[in-house]
């Protein structure tokens, strides 16, 4: 099935608005405009690199503040 991005954002934030604290592992291209990143670092992806088409990407941990 499909994910659903934002029942998922809307559920972090509603959590975040509760007291939790919520962080989400994601690529930056898909990190929504409200989120902090507490964490980055460039990587590539395994499966597309063993496949002879290697490709950058950044992976984060974001968070939402109160």
């Amino acid at each position: 099935g499909e994910f659903h991005h934002d029942e998922f954002y809307a559920w972090c934030r509603g959590m975040v608005d509760g007291g939790h604290k919520v962080f989400v592992s994601e690529y930056f291209d898909n990190v929504p405009e409200d989120a902090i990143v507490v964490w980055s670092r460039e990587s590539g992806t395994t499966n597309a690199a063993w496949m002879g088409s290697a490709k950058k990407t950044t992976e984060v941990i974001y968070t939402w503040e109160k």
